[in-house]
């Protein structure tokens, strides 16, 4: 089994999180606002911080991968909202964020047309791949 993760994550010092929502007309599924506190687990303990920036992510989560969720969640999220990404480039990061976790390596790839890769790349969004390979089941 396998699973994957995508997300669009956007980042800004200059840009409330509930003005990304209304741009994109999409709920956060997280968020963090510059200012909260949050815990960093150290070897000597619990450290608290304070986030130096407005965080807003849209996620969504599959089991049993297909390249096809890939190209479904940026047609349907970002084809769909292209201008509204080029945009918020004026004020914020983007990235388009890929997380796999996997336990067979043939199940293990994504691609990218030259179409959703320019699209991408015209959006301004970075993009970040991760992958993970497990021996038991996820």
């Amino acid at each position: 089994m396998s699973k994957i993760s995508l997300a669009i994550k956007i980042t800004s010092s200059s840009l409330a999180m509930e003005e990304v929502s209304a741009l994109l007309n999409i709920q956060p599924t997280y968020s963090h606002r510059k200012g909260d506190l949050y815990t960093l687990n150290t070897q000597n303990g619990h450290l608290r911080k304070m986030w130096n920036h407005d965080f807003w992510e849209y996620r969504e989560e599959y089991i049993d991968h297909d390249i096809y969720h890939t190209k479904d969640f940026i047609s349907r999220i970002i084809r769909t909202r292209e201008d509204r990404f080029k945009e918020l480039k004026k004020y914020a990061n983007i990235v388009f964020f890929v997380t796999g976790y996997f336990v067979k390596y043939d199940k293990a790839r994504f691609q990218f047309s030259r179409d959703e890769f320019n699209l991408l790349t015209n959006t301004g969004a970075e993009i970040d791949v991760d992958l993970y390979f497990r021996s038991d089941s996820i």
